[in-house]
């Protein structure tokens, strides 16, 4: 049979497609992306073979890529943070000019009430009644005579405004979700999947897909791929691509509510019960699996893993989480001191160090510790507490990044290492 190879250069990643159709060779570029039309032909080998910043003699398309996923100027979380649709612009937006409207009737009911209406009439033992109207019958600019009440004024109102507003976009600042499509399995190579759509318990829909080994799907091991909390499903393409192809997996790779084409707005009450339904339609639908289930998760995903680790565990063979978080608290009091005052009235808390304590089965800690968002000793944190499990490990990669650690050399190395002892007699 024909074979031929072709090395793609790509930032920091280079990729040896090893495929032979029938002695025709089709290939697209993985910008734009790749397209195999047989699947059970095709076979994949990965390997990072470089971390310095592309020559000069790359082809255009390719470096928009680089500049905006290397820029040395900016820092890894300023990049993350920057990734704000016009629509979450304009929502945040709303948000705070609601907050604005609630800070000035506040400060209008609590000290622009005429000092008159507050006092009883002597010739009657009972209080007097204020009108709605009073709060209003004098103007708001106007000085008070009591010394120091203007400053209390205008103080009252500026924090009931930034705490008003900060706990009314906490959302918006935690998940950074995109309707931007970049495009199907097919488009990856991707070809033999279903199109999964889960109803949720609150009644949500949530859609995704379920890619399946082209060779006996039935008795390969299935992950659950939870994303971090930008983007959609559609942009880990390329990466279930690699562990579809080195770890010989099936892969149920959807998007939270809010993300992509689902509705809803994402909070962790909400992210938790889309969890739930994925994993209670591998176990309730598909009958035809192998009960081989893997959990992995990626920075905010992570979160969602262990939570959902500790609740279905008794069906789970192990947990996998790269650059995640102790809770969503610790970072909002370790790095986003302006929202450390609003961790005691957080809606999201994600407690991932309280809840790993519980987890019993397997566990592996990918850390890259150049990670610019989440501090890498907080993986250690959650390494040094994870105690119930029987089997944990540990791995970090000097040179990892937040959303750029898959990439390293031994990452996937890693993984089979891993699976490998999982699978194993001894802790099967």
């Amino acid at each position: 049979m024909y074979v031929r190879k072709r090395l793609l250069f790509i930032p920091s990643l280079s990729l040896v497609w090893n495929y032979s159709i029938h002695n025709r060779l089709y290939r697209k570029y993985l910008c734009g992306s790749l397209k195999v039309t047989k699947q059970s032909a095709c076979f994949v080998s990965w390997k990072a073979i470089s971390t310095l910043p592309p020559p000069k003699t790359w082809n255009e398309r390719y470096q928009w890529i680089w500049k905006k996923d290397e820029n040395r100027k900016r820092k890894e979380y300023q990049r993350y943070c920057s990734q704000w649709s016009w629509p979450i612009v304009k929502a945040i937006l709303g948000k705070c000019i609601l907050s604005a409207v609630m800070s000035i009737i506040l400060v209008i009911c609590i000290f622009r009430c005429p000092h008159s209406s507050m006092t009883n009439n002597s010739s009657s033992p009972y209080p007097r009644v204020v009108l709605p109207t009073t709060y209003f019958s004098t103007p708001l600019f106007k000085v008070s005579l009591i010394p120091g009440r203007s400053l209390a004024t205008w103080t009252m109102g500026i924090l009931g405004f930034l705490f008003l507003s900060l706990f009314m976009i906490q959302d918006y600042l935690i998940y950074k979700p995109s309707k931007e499509w970049r495009g199907f399995p097919e488009d990856f190579g991707l070809s033999f999947y279903d199109n999964v759509s889960l109803k949720t318990k609150d009644g949500l829909t949530i859609h995704g897909w379920f890619i399946k080994q082209h060779d006996d799907y039935q008795n390969a091991p299935t992950m659950i791929y939870f994303h971090g909390a930008d983007k959609n499903h559609s942009f880990r393409l390329i990466k279930a691509f690699g562990y579809y192809v080195t770890m010989r997996c099936n892969i149920l790779l959807m998007s939270y509510r809010g993300f992509g084409p689902n509705e809803g707005q994402p909070t962790e009450a909400g992210l938790c019960l889309d969890a739930e339904a994925m994993m209670e339609y591998l176990i309730q639908n598909r009958k035809d699996l192998r009960r081989s289930f893997i959990l992995y998760g990626e920075s905010l995903g992570g979160a969602v893993a262990i939570y959902l680790a500790e609740k279905f565990q008794n069906y789970l063979d192990c947990l996998i989480v790269e650059n995640t978080f102790t809770s969503l608290t610790d970072m909002m009091e370790g790095l986003h001191l302006i929202m450390a005052p609003l961790k005691w009235f957080s809606q999201n808390k994600w407690p991932s160090l309280q809840r790993i304590r519980n987890i019993r089965i397997p566990i592996l800690f990918l850390s890259g510790l150049r990670d610019g968002f989440v501090p890498p000793r907080m993986m250690k944190t959650l390494y040094d507490e994870a105690k119930a499990t029987n089997l944990k490990k540990f791995v970090s990669f000097v040179h990892g990044t937040h959303n750029r650690t898959w990439i390293m050399e031994g990452y996937y190395e890693a993984w089979k290492a891993f699976l490998d002892e999982v699978f194993s007699s001894t802790h099967v």
